[in-house]
């Protein structure tokens, strides 16, 4: 997992060209012009959903990893915690959905860490990255958030 503020400079001998795509995609787009739902950055190779969410304890959230694509989670609005943890075996399979959906949801995750997102924060998540997004953090309900996906293989 990197997590950093968009503001930050990026350093292109850091990020791979698919990443710092989305980041420059996400520092000169104004969102509240945009429709939330999907929208292409290049295909289906690289894309983001724009949403409106709504956090919750962390106990009711479900930790997730994807096998196909990274995640660049990004809050516009709001602030929220994300539960992370390495992937290894030591963890319980709840809900295995990679080949339709490109998601594993899992149980008992073990040495699981938070990190906090708020206005124009970022987390890069990767394959062996298991997350718990949306938890909730100092009483904020709703986020306003970006979630930029590139797939693997165009890394």
């Amino acid at each position: 997992m990197i997590y950093s503020n968009i503001s930050l400079p990026r350093s292109k001998s850091i990020y791979s060209p698919a990443i710092l795509k989305v980041l420059d995609f996400i520092a000169t787009t104004d969102f509240s012009k945009m429709e939330l739902g999907r929208h292409p950055i290049d295909g289906n190779d690289i894309f983001i959903l724009l949403n409106n969410s709504t956090t919750s304890p962390a106990h009711e959230r479900r930790a997730e990893a994807h096998k196909k694509y990274i995640d660049i989670q990004f809050m516009i609005e709001g602030i929220e915690d994300i539960g992370f943890a390495c992937l290894s075996d030591n963890v319980t399979i709840d809900e295995d959905l990679l080949d339709e959906k490109d998601i594993i949801f899992y149980s008992d995750v073990k040495n699981e860490s938070f990190v906090t997102l708020r206005n124009g924060d970022f987390a890069i998540l990767f394959p062996e990255d298991i997350h718990r997004p949306l938890c909730k953090k100092d009483g904020c309900d709703n986020v306003r958030k970006v979630v930029g996906k590139i797939a693997v293989d165009v890394l």
